[in-house]
Formats: structure tokens, sequence, C-alpha cells
């Protein structure tokens, strides 16, 4: 099966694809956000054309806060919304540091793929845990 890594923005959404025969996410493509709706409208087509059977979003939990902040908030109400258009499940994935993992990954070399690789990042981290769920 195939699954869609998500790092979603308010500016842009990073996605990563990957499936569970591999284990392994690579980063794929950068959507520059307008609206929720036009977003997921967006990403509905993306799954149909991969034909993705799950999808991994990364939820920005706060290292400082307890709980979920607004970005969460945000982040699940987007989730919410691209679940019920596309039926298809959606997972959420800690992210917290994943958009500074990116950017250590890419140095100076590719910044503007800085949110694929953040979804990436996210949907690797949900492999691993597949692969060994006890570590």
């Amino acid at each position: 099966m195939k699954y869609l890594g998500i790092d979603y923005g308010g500016k842009r959404i990073g996605l990563a694809i990957g499936d569970d025969e591999t284990f392994i996410a690579a980063p794929f493509e950068i959507l520059e956000t307008g609206d929720l709706s036009e977003a997921v409208e967006d990403l509905s087509l993306i799954l149909k054309e991969e034909d993705v059977g799950a999808i991994v979003v990364g939820l920005p939990v706060s290292l400082k806060e307890s709980g979920e902040g607004q970005q969460a908030r945000l982040t699940r109400r987007f989730g919410a919304a691209l679940e019920r258009e596309s039926k298809i499940k959606v997972i959420y994935e800690d992210e917290r540091l994943t958009s500074k993992q990116a950017a250590s990954l890419l140095k100076e070399a590719l910044p503007e793929r800085k949110d694929a690789v953040a979804a990436m990042i996210i949907l690797q981290s949900y492999f691993d845990k597949l692969r060994n769920p006890k570590s």
C-alpha cells in the first residue's frame, strides 16, 4: 500500500511518498496553499493519481506547552477535512523538530525542498515505528 506523508503549513504543504513494501519514504513535491478547501481538493487529486491507501500527517506538538496548541488544532482540522473528502484514513505522527532536521539534511543545497524533506522525515518516522513497534 502507498502512503502519502504530509508536512502541513499555512503557506506550503510538503509531501513525501512511500509504501509498506519497502518502508522507505522519499520527498515528493511541495504544494503552495491557498485556503483549506483548495488544499484538500489538490491533495485529493494527488491521492487518486498516486493510488494512495493511507495518509500520515505531521502533528506539531509543542515542546513547551503541554498538549496541543493552535497549530496542532489547525492541522487536525486540515486532516479531518482531507479524510472526509478523500475517504482515506489519516494517521497523525509527531513532527517535532522535523523542519530543523530537514534543514540540517539539506544545508544550503536545496532549501526550497525543506517542506518535502520534512514530510519524508515524518513518513519515515511512521514507517520505522511500523517495522519496530517496540522502539
